[in-house]
């Protein structure tokens, strides 16, 4: 692998809070499905977290369009001060034989021509779909796990009157496996959607009552697990000017080389002077590796989810609390974590909650975990700016994808 040349850390932000266009500081993002990080909202502004993901999708579901515009701050978040990401919710579409969207999905528009198509997420549903509703109850939408779609123009318009600082453009994420030929359309789709959402969002932001007139649109870089178009897409995404750049539709399956293999072939072709984001990833070690290849942040639901079923992270890999061997542990959950919940509470006591399938178990397991990661990247900006990155690397790269005794 060619060494990508690692500097310093640098701040992501600048005095006033907003977006630098050059020098980066690695950071992770707790993601809001629904404006909740599961009860600890309040928590990750204790713990030094600068940003911020929400799905806009969710919001579109259980928010009128323009009742929310002008709020302070996010979607109701108005206790927030720091840096907020809102992304746009995934095209997904009719399925057909071969488990690829059918071919209803010729040309740019995401719905058809009009109204909306929607798709049921769960596998027992997968292949129900309901097209062309007028209106339906958000609530029961987000229940089913169904997908709403937009135009791009529209996905910029809810990020506009959200106010967050960035703002994701409307993409496609297609399956992993996917057929060469409809990822290749998919990428050429993408790139006229960004077009498209670069326009608008230019529009947006020359209005007068626009929420946020700092706020920065980030493209997306697809192609599924081919290089080719991965490089391709990426080089023609760059020409169009963003505030940053995210590389998407990874980990959603292939293996974990294949994943760092595409981030190295991206990486070359994506603008040194903005930031560069890896979406939904991933486990520590991912982070870490990432790192080395380039990537200044991430967001991803994996810290929140897995300690919801017991599942935490140490410095000396993970370890599952549901386990029978923790029933009588004394120890905290990490001995060198200086969390409120490794300060106080044991391994035997958390996993006695899980077991009693009390709250308490989630809420302190999402503490101790979110809290984790956040140490995580702050260790390594600190070993970006000593110059001690490949000695950290290598001693916890391997370390913390394995099992903690």
């Amino acid at each position: 692998m060619e060494q990508h040349e690692i500097t310093q850390a640098g701040p992501l932000l600048d005095d006033q809070g907003n977006l630098r266009e050059a020098g980066y500081a690695r950071r992770m993002l707790p993601v809001y499905d629904r404006n909740d990080v599961k009860g600890h909202t309040m928590r990750i502004k204790e713990w030094d977290y600068y940003l911020v993901m929400n799905g806009q999708f969710a919001l579109a579901l259980t928010i009128a369009d323009n009742s929310y515009m002008g709020l302070d701050s996010i979607s109701l978040l108005d206790f927030w001060e720091n840096t907020q990401v809102t992304k746009s919710p995934m095209r997904l579409l009719p399925m057909g034989s071969t488990g690829m969207p059918s071919s209803s999905l010729e040309g740019d528009s995401a719905s058809g021509g009009r109204g909306y198509s929607l798709l049921f997420r769960r596998e027992e549903d997968q292949r129900q779909l309901y097209a062309h509703m007028e209106r339906f109850d958000g609530r029961d939408a987000l229940d089913a796990h169904i997908v709403l779609t937009h135009e791009p123009e529209e996905s910029m318009v809810i990020q506009s009157n959200l106010g967050s600082d960035v703002a994701m453009a409307f993409d496609e994420c297609v399956e992993n496996p996917a057929p060469y030929e409809y990822a290749k359309a998919s990428c050429e789709r993408t790139l006229r959607w960004l077009e498209r959402c670069r326009a608008e969002h230019d529009r947006l932001l020359a209005l007068p009552d626009c929420v946020n007139p700092g706020q920065v649109l980030f493209g997306i870089n697809q192609g599924a697990t081919y290089e080719d178009l991965r490089v391709w897409h990426m080089k023609e995404t760059a020409k169009i000017d963003c505030g940053g750049y995210a590389i998407g539709g990874l980990a959603v399956g292939e293996p974990t080389e294949v994943m760092y293999s595409i981030i190295e072939a991206v990486e070359p072709h994506m603008p040194e002077d903005k930031p560069r984001y890896l979406m939904g990833v991933g486990t520590p070690s991912n982070i870490i590796e990432a790192v080395a290849r380039g990537v200044d942040f991430f967001d991803c639901v994996m810290p929140a989810r897995n300690a919801r079923h017991g599942k935490l992270f140490t410095w000396e890999g993970s370890l599952n609390l549901k386990n029978e061997r923790f029933k009588l542990d004394q120890r905290p959950i990490d001995p060198r974590c200086d969390c409120p919940v490794c300060r106080n509470f044991s391994r035997a006591y958390l996993r006695h909650l899980f077991v009693a399938g009390e709250m308490l178990a989630m809420r302190l397991a999402v503490m101790h975990n979110l809290y984790f990661y956040n140490s995580l990247t702050a260790r390594i900006r600190d070993a970006l700016d000593g110059g001690q990155f490949a000695d950290f690397r290598a001693e916890y790269s391997e370390k913390l994808a394995g099992r903690a005794d």
